[in-house]
């Protein structure tokens, strides 16, 4: 199955200020943080088969997408770390992907067009924040406008790194109104 159709069976909830899939067994808890967990400045967190994973994804962002990845991956995510969810989380201490087993171990190319998906999250916050004094408001990162926003940024670089046409055809499936939802499940 394409993993466009896993990501329709997994329950969405807002936590935090930022989205979660609910749905990761708890296989992929955090590992110590060890120099060659580290790539092009990015922390990765999780177990081996999660950071190789992550690497491989990194590594399809950086020779296939170098531009993306240097102007809005590396900028916009300072950690990856494996997670029961998945969604970016905007106010850890540095911007952080947390990523659950679904969405990491679908595929390499889905999982690399699902980081640059939540970098745009990440940058959308980011830049709010820089131009405006006091709380970014969930609109400004979040809401069905922004949602839009990353999955249109996810197509492009899905298209750049051999995304499935499968899973291509379901993100332009999607409207972005999840992001309305404090709750769903797809």
């Amino acid at each position: 199955s394409s993993a466009g159709a896993e990501t329709q069976t997994a329950g969405v909830s807002w936590q935090g200020g930022h989205w979660r899939l609910l749905a990761a067994p708890k296989s992929i808890t955090m590992a110590k943080y060890k120099a060659e967990n580290i790539m092009d400045g990015i922390t990765i967190g999780g177990n081996k088969r999660f950071v190789t994973q992550t690497k491989r994804a990194l590594g399809l962002l950086k020779t296939r997408s170098n531009r993306i990845y240097k102007n809005v991956v590396l900028p916009y995510v300072k950690k990856i770390k494996a997670h029961k969810t998945s969604g970016m989380n905007v106010f850890a201490k540095v911007p952080t992907y947390e990523v659950g087993s679904k969405t990491a171990f679908a595929s390499s190319r889905w999982y690399a067009s699902t980081i640059a998906h939540d970098a745009y999250h990440s940058k959308l916050y980011s830049d709010y924040k820089n131009k405006h004094a006091g709380r970014v408001p969930r609109k400004a990162f979040a809401s069905q406008k922004a949602e839009l926003q990353c999955i249109k940024f996810q197509i492009k670089v899905a298209k750049k790194i051999g995304v499935s046409a499968a899973d291509i055809r379901h993100l332009k499936s999607l409207d972005g109104s999840h992001a309305k939802l404090r709750k769903i499940n797809w």
